[in-house]
């Protein structure tokens, strides 16, 4: 039987439960009166794989509606638009911003251990 993640695997106290998402000026749109809706623990987070709240809206008039993908900790820890993945100091992928700067990523690879990076992430987040 193959196992799959549930609900219960998580400890649900280091959820995401935000605001406002982090996000760049090109995502953000031009319009200052954009609507945006907010869905709570929508998703897994594309790097984590925790929960977190999920904000969609369209930033302007003809143009697609964009949504959030990983979570803020992601994102605070990476300096990253949540919904492009773009550097938002020089507006580069990550993955050229990375390379350039020699950093390397140290996500660890399984469940137990990337919860309790994610974790002291967080904390390390909170308190700069």
């Amino acid at each position: 039987m193959a196992t799959s993640k549930g609900a219960n695997t998580y400890n649900r106290l280091n959820w995401e439960d935000s605001e406002f998402p982090v996000l760049c000026q090109t995502c953000l749109g031009d319009n200052p009166y954009i609507r945006m809706t907010k869905e709570r623990f929508g998703k897994e987070c594309k790097i984590c794989s925790r929960p977190f709240t999920v904000f969609r809206w369209c930033p302007g008039s003809r143009m697609r509606f964009k949504k959030t993908e990983v979570c803020q900790t992601c994102s605070k820890q990476k300096n990253v638009c949540q919904t492009c993945l773009l550097d938002l100091e020089y507006g580069l992928p990550v993955q050229v911003r990375d390379y350039a700067m020699n950093m390397k990523d140290e996500i660890p690879k399984s469940e137990v251990n990337r919860e309790y990076y994610s974790q002291n992430m967080e904390r390390e987040v909170i308190v700069k």
